[in-house]
């Protein structure tokens, strides 16, 4: 299947899925959250590796999603949300993530489920859920206070604050730090992908279903659920509307 949000390439027994909007910063919308959940799927019997084309790991959610989306109904916006949390949550294979640059919002909470995260030195993580009027998603309510502690996960859901690649290996957020860049960085995490592509697949296999075992993986939908819900009521309420138009007239203004 031909996609254009994203590029997916098969080498060495590894699939490379890149977000491909590097013009939008790969920033999300409908069309690339479809293609992951599509290449997900079709990708479960690979490993996978995760990362972006250009500068940008992703800058999130793109903004025009929320200017197209119907006032009232946010019942589609609410499934694909919940579907593509969800190709992650019960992908049955290693995902080896290389954030390759900045990663905002979305790109930053869906790390937590991928298996091994390795950042370059220009790579940083940043959720402006609250400048955004929004709340926590992608499990990151439950993620991130587990892998950092209550209070560095506040930092950066509630405050917002922005974790350098530095900051966010100290909380737990990446595996390692490279030095290397573009190509080179990418080629290093390919490296690592490959080794673990290597290995008795069934082994490997039944050893992440070990870890993420049942109980787990229903922990992790029910609180996908809550969020969205929340998230459902959020992208309606006029706070959030007027933080998107004041953010939007801000970027606008800066760019003239």
């Amino acid at each position: 299947m031909g996609f254009t949000a994203i590029t997916t390439e098969v080498k060495e027994g590894v699939l490379i899925l890149r977000l491909n909007r590097p013009s939008r910063k790969n920033a999300f919308n409908h069309e690339q959250y479809e293609e992951c959940i599509v290449a997900l799927a079709q990708a479960a019997k690979d490993e996978n590796l995760f990362t972006g084309a250009g500068d940008y790991f992703s800058s999130g959610n793109d903004l025009a999603n929320f200017l197209r989306a119907d006032s009232t109904d946010t019942t589609p916006a609410k499934d694909l949300l919940t579907r593509f949390v969800n190709a992650f949550i019960l992908f049955p294979k290693p995902i080896v993530a290389a954030v390759n640059g900045p990663a905002v919002g979305i790109a930053a909470t869906i790390l937590g489920h991928c298996d091994l995260v390795y950042g370059s030195e220009t790579c940083s993580l940043h959720t402006p859920f609250m400048q955004l009027a929004q709340s926590p998603e992608a499990c990151s309510s439950l993620l991130f206070p587990e892998s950092m502690g209550a209070l560095k996960a506040n930092e950066m859901l509630l405050l917002g604050k922005k974790f350098s690649a530095r900051e966010a290996l100290k909380a737990n957020l990446l595996n390692e730090v490279f030095t290397e860049k573009g190509d080179q960085f990418t080629e290093k995490v390919f490296a690592i992908a490959r080794q673990l592509a290597s290995y008795p697949p069934e082994a490997v296999q039944l050893s992440k279903r070990l870890i993420r075992n049942n109980r787990r993986l229903a922990l992790l939908d029910a609180v996908n659920k809550e969020e969205v819900e929340l998230l459902g009521e959020r992208w309606v309420s006029a706070e959030c509307i007027q933080a998107v138009m004041n953010f939007m007239s801000r970027r606008q203004k800066a760019s003239l």
